[in-house]
Formats: structure tokens, sequence, C-alpha cells
């Protein structure tokens, strides 16, 4: 497993802006546009800049980079000069802003203009794919800054302790090195684990970019730990840390290199260094001093519980110091979001038990590898199942089921119901004058709304019921084995609960509040089988209940009256309040 996710405010694929100083002559565009005329023998000055440009791009691109820059670090300064005349006219979007050449047009990312250019027109600067820092001043060529790299911003604890993990691992290496010779059958058998990892990811790299992008703020499971595992059974120290380095650096330029963070890689496979050096200790202990290869020396049941043993402290070690640098880095999460889904574990644990399997063959048949290697990547295919389900069932605003599941489940919670006589309730829940609330603060405020309500509606039914985003400003929910007076209770319930969120928002205008409060809800309450026998019926049966409750006055839970196929709810049906 792996530390994984995105640093906030990178750059991605932003395209870069640039400052451009002009001597004489008029430059109407750099990169995407074309300069309107030559002065004199001087170059064509958009044909240069281009050139330089791209083939800084290009070089930079090549670079094994250790961290990515932010938008507020990172600018490119482009200065270009040109004989004759005073100042220039700078064209971006067919308009044009007049400078002088003693004042460089400097701005940001997202084509603001810093440093007094404010109100002026920019340039672009077609750089969309430079990963590296660039800085920039008059008279220095554009290069590469490890000092620029984005691990340097991280809050001082996250460092020193990413740093520290990083140089133990290093001591360990080193500490290691010697303690076994490696031998011709060694080295042998190291080239098959690359090759078969290689391979393995070469197959299944669309999946894992798939999976990647689910594994932001959680430990990132993977089946590296195949390979890695068999190589700890089978190699030496050194012979294994190249199995591991190889590993992670394929991964990351075949998957991650755009999209995560290289910090994180490398904190990750020092941390599986780490682990692989206790889980050796317990092999070197439970083997009676033996060194790897192990294989042949873990016979009979000692030996099985040694290779268990020293799978659960590879897995242990490696678990613990993935979350303790998700917690510290996420102060403002709960640290069980760290933790990740409990049944990833399996992934790991998988991938321990598949690598001695592949370690023993290794050891007695080697020829059969290539026949083992189905088994990873098919269990690599099922790995996308879960994500599946989860963007299948889950509505992505909320959190909470997306309506099609949500209808699914309470058909057949009503199927149920019919066969064992039960009763079962529904609740439209819709937010009042909740347009006020998108128009007056924004969507991206409105989400966020959206999203605590979804937990204060899930925070105030029972357990076991299902809450259900429904479109828009409308949710419901499903409470199986319930009465007239708890539903209603219930229903009441969740009206308090939406009436007492107070929910800081992004703001949109200055001088606006901040917090969102104050919201209500109309609520109307159907129930099977007294209200009706199908779900469409006791769904619009719901829905016309929660219009009478808007109709009369809003804030308040109407109950939908008995036998109402066909029949649309008055407004004047007794609200509860």
């Amino acid at each position: 497993m792996e530390y994984s996710g995105r640093t906030r405010g990178r750059v991605g694929q932003k395209r870069v802006q640039s400052v451009g100083r002009c001597g004489a002559g008029r430059l109407q565009s750099v990169g995407s546009e074309r300069t309107d005329q030559s002065v004199g023998s001087e170059r064509n000055v958009q044909s240069v800049g281009h050139d330089l440009v791209q083939s800084v791009g290009r070089w930079l691109r090549r670079l094994p980079l250790v961290g990515r820059p932010v938008c507020s670090a990172r600018m490119l300064r482009f200065d270009m000069v040109t004989s004759g005349g005073v100042g220039h006219s700078v064209q971006a979007g067919g308009q044009s802003a007049n400078r002088t050449s003693d004042t460089p047009l400097l701005c940001d990312y997202d084509g603001h203009p810093l440093a007094g250019a404010t109100g002026e027109k920019v340039l672009r600067v077609g750089l969309s794919k430079v990963r590296g820092p660039i800085h920039s001043s008059a008279g220095r060529q554009l290069g590469f800054d490890p000092r620029g790299w984005s691990v340097w911003l991280l809050p001082r604890p996250v460092l020193v302790s990413l740093v520290t993990v990083e140089i133990v691992a290093l001591v360990a290496v080193a500490a290691t090195a010697t303690l076994v010779p490696v031998t011709a059958q060694a080295l042998m058998w190291c080239g098959l684990l690359v090759a078969a990892e290689v391979i393995h990811l070469e197959a299944a790299q669309g999946i894992e970019r798939i999976r990647e992008l689910g594994a932001e703020g959680h430990p990132h499971m993977h089946l590296q730990s195949i390979w890695i595992f068999a190589g700890l059974l089978l190699l030496p120290p050194p012979l294994a840390v190249v199995v591991i380095v190889v590993s992670y650096a394929h991964s990351w330029l075949r998957v991650y290199r755009r999209r995560g963070v290289a910090h994180r890689k490398v904190y990750s496979a020092a941390t599986v260094v780490l682990a692989c050096t206790a889980a050796g200790a317990v092999l070197h202990l439970g083997t009676g001093g033996q060194f790897a290869p192990y294989m042949p020396h873990a016979d009979g049941f000692g030996g099985m519980v040694t290779v268990l043993l020293a799978g659960a402290v590879y897995f242990g070690v490696n678990y613990v110091l993935v979350i303790f640098m998700i917690i510290i880095a996420n102060p403002d999460k709960p640290g069980r979001n760290a933790l990740g889904n409990p049944s990833d574990v399996l992934i790991v644990l998988a991938a321990v038990g598949i690598g001695c399997g592949i370690a023993l063959v290794v050891t007695l048949r080697p020829w059969l590898l290539p026949v083992l290697m189905i088994t990873p990547v098919a269990l690599h295919l099922g790995l996308l199942l879960p994500q599946f389900q989860l963007a299948a069932r889950s509505d992505s605003k909320t959190g909470i089921l997306a309506p099609e599941f949500w209808s699914e489940l309470t058909r057949r919670e009503l199927v149920r119901a019919e066969r064992i006589h039960s009763t079962a309730g529904v609740l439209m829940i819709d937010i009042d004058h909740f347009k006020a609330v998108d128009d007056g603060n924004g969507h991206l405020a409105g989400d966020e709304v959206l999203r605590a309500i979804a937990g204060a509606v899930q925070g105030s039914v029972r357990g076991g019921d299902y809450v259900g985003r429904y479109g828009g400003d409308e949710f419901v929910a499903l409470l199986p084995g319930v009465g007239a007076d708890e539903l209603v209770a219930v229903a009441n319930r969740i009206n308090a609960g939406i009436a007492a969120l107070e929910v800081p928002v992004p703001v949109r205008t200055p001088g606006k509040p901040a917090t969102v409060s104050g919201l209500t809800a109309s609520i109307g309450a159907a129930l099977y089988p007294d209200t009706a026998t199908d779900y469409t019926t006791l769904l619009h049966a719901a829905d016309e209940a929660a219009y009478a409750a808007k109709k009369s006055g809003r804030n308040r839970v109407v109950l939908a009256p008995q036998d109402v196929i066909g029949v649309s709810i008055p407004a004047q049906i007794p609200a509860e309040h």
C-alpha cells in the first residue's frame, strides 16, 4: 500500500502564463499568435520564443522530478528584445494594451496580471505540459531548481516525518547490504521478478489509473506486494531493494506521474523497505538464523507460522507508517478516514499470499512463473468492482444513495414487506426556498448545503433505514417495518436536524455571511400498505404529501391518507409540526 493523493493547488494542465518585455517593435502575441513584423535582421521573435520554450519543456519533461510546482510560487518570465522604437503593443484575445519596455508584464497561472500589471492583457506561452519548476529573472536562463519542489511546501511535522522515515530506510539498506552474498542464481531470480512486475503493471496500468483516482486521502492498496514479498522470500536484501525501487519507479512512470506527487511515492517506497527489513528479521529468527532464500528453510508447521508472521509484520509496518503520514498531513479530517475501506486490507493479504506461492514456484519450477502471472492480472481486474459499485450506488455530491439505487432498494423492500406481511414508510423531503440559497450564495455554496442536509437526514433516521437523493433539492428515505406514528416522529426529527444546521460556505460576495442557517423542509410521508401497495403509487403519495406541506405553510410534515390510488392529496391535510 502507499501514501496516495494530490497536492492542493497544483498546476495540473493549466497553461503557464508569461511575462513579456520587449524593446522596440510591435509584438502581437507569443506562442499561439503570430508576430506582425520582423525588424531588420533580427530573428522572428515568436519563432525564437516558441523554439526556446518548447526545447526547455521537452528537457524538463525528461527529468525525474521529485515534486510539483504550485501556482503561487512558479511563474515564467520571458524577456524578449527587438530593435527600434520605444514600446510595444501586446495582443491577447484580439485586444491590445500598450506598455513600455521598462515594465515587464507579470501574470499568474490563471492569467491575472501581477506586480503593477493590473488591468492589462497577458501573454500566453504554450507550456501546458511543462512539469518542472520554472524560475525567472532578467538575463537568467530557464532551469531546474530543486528549491522549487513542492515537498518543501509541506507543513514542518509532515516534512520532518517524511525525511526521517526515508533516512531510516536508507540506513536499513546500508546496514543489510553485505549480510548475504549476491549469487548468479539470485540475480536470475531478481531478473524474473522484475520482468514479471513490469509485464503485470503494463497489462493492468489502465485499471490501476482508475483505482488510483479513488485513493485521495486513503491508503492506496495495490498488487505490487506480490512481487515485493516474493523478492523478500528469495533475494538478498540489496536485490530485494532493487525489486522495490524498480516496482515503484515503473509504476510512477507508467501510472502516477501525471497525477501523483513524487515525494509521496518515494515515502511509500521507503515504508516498504522498512516493512521488508522488519519482515526479514522475523524470517531470519524463525528459520534458525538463516538468510535468504528463506523458502528452502521454511518447512513444516513452524515454517508456515514464520512466513505468516513475516507477512503480518510486512503489512503492519507498511500500513502503520502510511496511516500515520495521512493523519498528520490531514489534521482537519477525522483520523478514521485515513484507515480506508477495511475490505481493502484483503488486497494486501492476498498479494502476500500469492507472493509466497510465486516464491515457491520460482525456487522449484521457474518456468511456471508465466502461467502464475495470470492470477495477479485477473485479480487486478476484480479490484475495479468496488469502485464501480460505489459510483453506481452513491450520489456524487452528497455521498448518500443515488436515486436509481434507492429506487431499487425500495422496490425490493416492498416485495419483502409483502411477503412477510410487514410495513414500510417513505419520506419525501423537499427543502424550502433552496433556490434562494443557491442564487444568493452560488452553486458551490449550494452543494455544501446539500451535503450538510444529507448528513442531517442520515443522522436523524434509524439504523437500517435508507436515505437517498431524489433530485435537485429533494431527498427520500425508506423506513422498513415502521408504523404511522414512528414514521411521523422520524420525519419531525429530520426537520429539527435540518433547522439546526449552520453550514459554512464559500464566500462569493464580500460582506455576505459565510454561514447558511435557518433551513427548513416540507416532508411528505406515505405508509405501505396503508397508503398504497405498489412503489409508484406510494412514492407519488409521499410527493403529493410534501406538496401539501408546502401549500399549508412549509416547515412541516404531512402524512398521506389511506388508499390514495389515483387521488390527489388535498392541502388541508393536518400537518405535524
